[in-house]
């Protein structure tokens, strides 16, 4: 049942001591995941689908000459895209939040304008390392054995 949860990363260490002094003289350390997560590119598409909707929703109407029901649907839409910010920085906050949330609020990071082109994701890398960041390591280092 563990192994079908979604973003279930772990960490295991081996410390190997000598008997007589109980000194540690060997590590053996691996990252392990199910390689299955909530990150989907889907819903990324679904979401700023549905949100691109509402306002051209609340554009129509507006052009129909409906004004105070295009000032409503254009209310909404504008909470819900902020509802979808939310969810994208609270995976940019520098709190330490579990892998499943990490990964569940990158769904919503093109609300951010994060979008992966070149030139921006330079930029990005750019100010993150300026201000002191640390990128998330979700899912990134799984390949290495120390």
């Amino acid at each position: 049942i563990a192994y079908s949860v979604p973003d279930l990363d772990g960490k295991v260490q081996i410390y190997i001591n000598d008997t007589d002094t109980g000194k540690a003289v060997a590590c053996v350390e691996a990252e392990l995941s199910n390689g299955k997560t909530v990150d989907q590119k889907g819903v990324g598409w679904a979401t700023a689908v549905i949100a691109g909707l509402a306002l051209l929703a609340s554009a129509i109407t507006s052009g129909l000459g409906h004004s105070n029901t295009a000032a409503h649907v254009a209310a909404n839409a504008l909470s819900l895209f902020g509802y979808f910010q939310s969810q994208a920085i609270i995976g940019m906050a520098a709190v330490p939040v579990p892998p499943i949330v990490a990964s569940w609020t990158q769904n919503f990071q093109w609300s951010m304008g994060i979008i992966r082109i070149g030139f921006l994701q330079d930029i990005c890398t750019w100010y993150q390392r300026a201000t002191g960041g640390t990128p998330s390591s979700v899912l990134s280092n799984l390949r290495t054995t120390s």
